[in-house]
């Protein structure tokens, strides 16, 4: 009975094996030899339909792409202005409890897709991160229903949120379903949700319950595993209208489309495959396993320049990289990265210290120092910062000197590296605080190519690089082979004209340019050899001249360079950190409360001392 048409049939629909076990083919042999037709016909139909059911997610996904690419290369997304070079943290929506919700689910969501591309990903892992991802949907209507509760795109929003409260999730309170699908009582003339509502119908015990702690960590990277096309294209999306928001001055109505849009790509991605597949070996690697590796360039050993080794960079560099914390009256504030460049100054990005709405220094400017074991914990991390004071700084160029009430006696300034030296295609590192990433994080790459007027500013040339730069790298050095710094990371480019998400496109002020910069507010600080020890730090003048700022802002960052050279073949980029990714928020609400309590504690002291 194998030839049995039927046979073929449900070997095709259902993709099972030719060689499949003998007991399955006795049972078929039997089935068949008793004439139960029908439990062959039952058989053909559960195949067919779940078949059909990925064929439809898989449809569903691609005429949403087609939404979203047709949003992101609309008209009025392209003539709508730029926002801030590099944005400033922003509060997240919705927050329980002072924590930021989204921020929670997206942290599990990371962890969740690195266990599926370890070594054992499991069922359970692929539907938690699915649960997760139908959750940040239902986030992302929600702000899109409250901002225009009226409006086409926020009746859509609303709709999609009931739809799935009715559906069914376990662990969803009565209250919290009730209210998202209008059974629950809301304040007089309001019909719609709102994110407040939201948080005070139960939100936040349902994102905490799908979001357990995980007995299991991230394990490290397998090469060549990525994610299956869907997923990766709907990976895009998210971050291309990620940033039509953040780096868009976006109309009310389009920001409406964008979290609509945002909150149904999410919804997909929770039907997503969600497969490690492995990356197909280009031709070149296959090249460079039958030809042996070609042995150094002539001279190079002479000279003294060593191999890139990303762990003795990160050992040399990391304890002068500084964590910067600014911040302003109402809660407003900014994060970026640092480094000691003297005994008593720290070099950093302008738009790091420089608040965009005033043209002046943050009120209040918190140096942090690595600490010699990290535990992961920034609220252990971060402790006793250093008050700053901004001593100079210059908001075209993008560069600004601080000064530290002082800085640990064991730190070693960073020397600079002569850019001249630097060829394409060479490898460097990056140290910084990057968002949603760890403390001190570390993420290497090779210079891509050269700007030379980066944003138009003439003068200001940078390195591209594809080493990861995200918010809160800002003002972090981009380091050589010998833990010198090359440039200072100052921006990201993440759209393109089209409106398509770019990656791996940053960069980084040239090291000539700010030694330039630097001697203009009367700081000498020559080239470091490569092949020498870094030098002792060098006297640092009594007193340094402020900068006037000028009058435009920040420029936003360049897309593309006209006529940029064909970009070298990128290594392998690696992402080395001792911490677990981090909150901003999180932080600098933490950090600012214990300012806040030492304030306190002293004002108390002093009334005790005096008898006030």
């Amino acid at each position: 009975m194998r030839n049995s048409p039927f046979f073929g049939l449900i070997l095709r629909e259902t993709r099972l094996p030719l060689d499949m076990p003998g007991a399955f083919m006795f049972e078929w042999d039997a089935m068949m030899n008793r004439n139960s037709r029908f439990f062959a016909v039952l058989l053909l139909a559960a195949a067919s339909l779940a078949q059909a059911a990925k064929q439809q997610s898989a449809g569903e996904a691609a005429s949403l792409l087609d939404r979203i690419a047709a949003y992101l290369n609309s008209a009025t997304l392209q003539s709508s202005p730029s926002a801030a070079a590099v944005a400033a943290v922003r509060a997240g929506n919705p927050t329980s409890k002072g924590e930021n919700l989204d921020q929670r689910l997206l942290n599990q969501a990371a962890l969740l897709r690195s266990l599926i591309l370890g070594p054992a990903p499991t069922k359970a892992d692929r539907r938690a991160l699915r649960t997760v991802y139908s959750a940040l949907g239902v986030s992302q209507w929600v702000q899109a229903a409250e901002a225009a509760p009226a409006s086409e795109a926020g009746k859509e929003a609303l709709t999609r949120i009931q739809q799935w409260a009715v559906a069914g999730h376990p662990s969803l309170t009565k209250q919290t379903r009730d209210y998202l699908s209008g059974a629950g009582r809301r304040p007089a003339g309001r019909q719609g949700v709102t994110v407040k509502g939201l948080v005070a119908a139960g939100w936040g015990s349902y994102c905490r319950a799908i979001t357990p702690a995980l007995s299991r960590q991230a394990p490290p990277a397998i090469e060549g595993r990525s994610f299956d096309a869907q997923t990766a294209k709907l990976d895009e999306a998210l971050r291309g209208l990620e940033s039509a928001w953040t780096n868009k001055k976006l109309p009310p109505a389009e920001s409406v489309r964008a979290h609509l849009l945002a909150g149904d790509a999410y919804a997909s991605l929770s039907k997503a495959p969600l497969k490690a597949v492995a990356a197909a070996q280009s031709r070149l690697a296959k090249f460079n396993e039958r030809v042996p590796a070609r042995a150094a360039a002539p001279g190079a050993q002479a000279q003294g320049i060593p191999p890139f080794v990303a762990r003795n960079i990160y050992m040399e560099a990391a304890p002068s990289v500084v964590f910067i914390l600014c911040s302003g009256n109402g809660g407003s504030a900014e994060i970026g990265s640092g480094s000691i460049i003297d005994s008593r100054h720290v070099l950093t990005n302008a738009h790091v210290v420089i608040q965009s709405s005033t043209g002046e220094p943050w009120p209040t400017v918190r140096v942090y120092y690595k600490p010699a074991r990290m535990t992961g914990d920034p609220g252990r991390d971060l402790r006793d910062p250093s008050v700053a004071r901004v001593v100079s700084y210059d908001r075209t160029l993008d560069l600004a000197i601080l000064e530290p009430q002082s800085i640990p006696a064991d730190r070693q300034p960073l020397g600079l590296g002569d850019p001249s030296q630097v060829q394409i295609g060479e490898r460097v590192a990056a140290i910084g605080q990057p968002e949603q990433g760890g403390l001190w994080t570390l993420t290497t790459g090779i210079v891509s190519t050269v700007i030379a007027d980066l944003g138009g500013v003439r003068g200001k040339a940078a390195f591209q690089t594809d080493a990861s730069i995200n918010r809160g790298n800002s003002g972090g050095p981009l380091l050589d082979a010998s833990a010198h710094i090359i440039g200072v990371n100052t921006a990201m480019a993440r759209e393109g004209a089209g409106g398509l998400a770019i990656t791996a496109v940053n960069f980084a002020i040239r090291s000539d340019v700010v030694q330039r910069w630097l001697a203009d507010q009367g700081l000498q600080i020559a080239y470091t050899n490569p092949s020498a020890a870094p030098p002792a730090s060098p006297a640092a003048p009594e007193n340094l001249v402020v900068a006037k700022a000028p009058p435009q802002a920040s420029p936003a960052p360049a897309a593309s360079a006209p006529g940029a050279p064909l970009h070298a073949v990128s290594a392998p980029r690696e992402m080395v950190t001792q911490s677990r990714p981090y909150d901003p928020q999180a932080v600098i609400r933490q950090q600012i409360a214990a300012m806040e309590q030492m304030g306190d504690e002293m004002r108390r002291e002093i009334q005790q001392r005096f008898g006030q």
